[in-house]
C-alpha cells in the first residue's frame, strides 16, 4: 500500500494499492517500479509470505519503507518526515517494522 502526500503536503492519503506475490523480493521489485524520485511516500508491505522470508513474521505484521528522494521538493521531504512519527504511532498495535529506503 502506497501512502502520499496530498496537495497541499499537509495529509496522508492511501494512493496505491498493489497485490501480493510469493515472496517479499518480488513484492520489493515491484514497489521499486512504481516509486517516483521526485514523490516521497511510504510504503506498507506485510512481511508474512509463502516463502517465508522473514521467519518470526505473524500474519498481522507490516514493515514501513519510507522513501524520501533527493530529488524530491523540500516541502515533500519535510513533510513526508514529520509524518513519520504520526503514522507510526497510528499503526502502533498492527506489529508495525520501520525501514528507510534511498536511491
Amino acid at each position: 500500500i502506497k501512502v502520499g502526500l496530498d496537495e497541499l503536503c499537509t495529509t496522508l492519503e492511501m494512493q496505491r494499492e498493489l497485490g501480493t506475490s510469493d515472496s517479499l523480493a518480488e513484492d520489493f521489485d515491484a514497489i521499486a517500479r512504481f516509486l517516483d524520485d521526485e514523490e516521497p511516500c511510504f510504503v506498507l508491505v506485510r512481511l508474512r509470505d509463502k516463502a517465508l522470508t522473514v521467519p518470526d513474521a505473524e500474519a498481522s505484521d507490516w514493515g514501513v519503507i519510507a522513501w524520501t528522494p533527493d530529488e524530491a521538493p523540500r516541502k515533500k521531504r519535510m513533510a513526508i518526515t514529520a509524518a513519520r512519527a504520526r503514522m507510526k504511532e497510528e499503526l502502533a498495535e498492527i506489529g508495525l517494522r520501520q525501514y528507510c529506503a534511498t536511491a
